[in-house]
């Protein structure tokens, strides 16, 4: 039984699964290119400023450098920033791809794993939230499995107040209202709506933390959790 926000919970956790793997196989690839390189000396001749739409302009480094077989090349590195740690002539070693000469980047670990822990930290920051907010939502401690009780008003009435969670429900069944609102551990007092079949519509089961007196209504089925 899935509530109204699980599927909110569910896309973040399993979007994180996905950064994270995307990340692990980032660190793959860098591993093999740093492996397979070869190293040269380069100049910083210049900066590029990369636009960002969302955030302030930042600098990065052109190095120019001489493979061991072809002319200079020049690259802009692939890390920016609004502080460049280099300098307009500082001298950086680097790391080109045999291969591919143009596939280079200054020898820095820190550089070259950068947008590899970036990715990793945001992976394991979404699936961290999607997996709390779904285990908060659906954690029910010892003391609320067995001990609660309940009371139903059948029949008669619904509860007026704030409802912190609303579910649809599988089956048109008040006590199955009642057990859901007895596994959550922040509910108090529940109301089943019953379904109108003329209008297609589906059952739904209503939480709220606090106990408000029912009132008549023969919409509705509440009732009550004590533990």
């Amino acid at each position: 039984m899935f509530g109204a926000g699980d599927p909110v919970f569910l896309v973040l956790f399993f979007g994180g699964i996905l950064f994270f793997v995307a990340a692990c196989v980032r660190a793959w690839k860098t591993r093999r290119f740093a492996a397979a390189s070869r190293p040269a000396e380069g100049t910083v001749i210049r900066f590029e400023q990369i636009t960002d739409v969302e955030g302030p302009n930042t600098d990065a480094p052109v190095v120019r450098f001489k493979p061991e077989a072809g002319e200079e090349i020049e690259f802009t590195d692939a890390v920016s920033g609004s502080w460049p740690p280099v300098r307009i002539g500082d001298r950086v070693r680097v790391l080109y791809d045999p291969g591919n000469a143009r596939n280079a980047h200054i020898a820095s670990a820190f550089r070259l794993y950068l947008g590899v822990w970036v990715v990793m930290i945001i992976g394991l920051a979404l699936a961290g939230i999607g997996a709390g907010g779904y285990l908060a939502a659906h954690t029910m401690p010892e003391s609320a499995t067995v001990s609660a009780t309940s009371t139903m008003d059948f029949n008669t009435s619904r509860r007026h107040g704030e409802y912190y969670r609303s579910i649809e429900l599988d089956i048109a069944d008040a006590e199955a209202c009642r057990d859901a609102c007895a596994e959550n551990v922040f509910c108090r007092a529940w109301t089943y709506v019953k379904p109108n079949p003329a209008n297609k519509e589906r059952q739904w089961c209503q939480f709220q933390s606090d106990t408000p007196t029912p009132v008549w209504d023969q919409c509705c089925i509440s009732g009550e959790i004590r533990r």
